[in-house]
């Protein structure tokens, strides 16, 4: 996961999920955005992540698109993880 390490945030990143909320890791289909395939930096990244999102919906018929993943910070119970 991108992290910041002198903030503490997470995200600013981008990552594919289809229409059934279960995002691309690269080679299939996970749970959880925290395991996709991060597409980042931004704005370099963008396009890179609608043409893979376009070429599984070609390949497979998966309906899915890019999501962004806005910068926050991560609960406490899961910083040092």
């Amino acid at each position: 996961m991108k992290t910041n390490s002198t903030s503490g945030l997470v995200g600013d990143f981008l990552v594919i999920v289809s229409a059934d909320g279960e995002a691309w890791d690269g080679r299939k289909w996970v749970e959880g955005w925290e395991r996709a395939k991060h597409f980042a930096p931004l704005p370099e990244a963008y396009d890179a992540c609608v043409a893979e999102a376009a070429r599984i919906r070609k390949r497979s018929g998966v309906r899915c698109r890019p999501v962004y993943i806005q910068p926050h910070r991560r609960p406490l119970a899961l910083q040092n993880r």
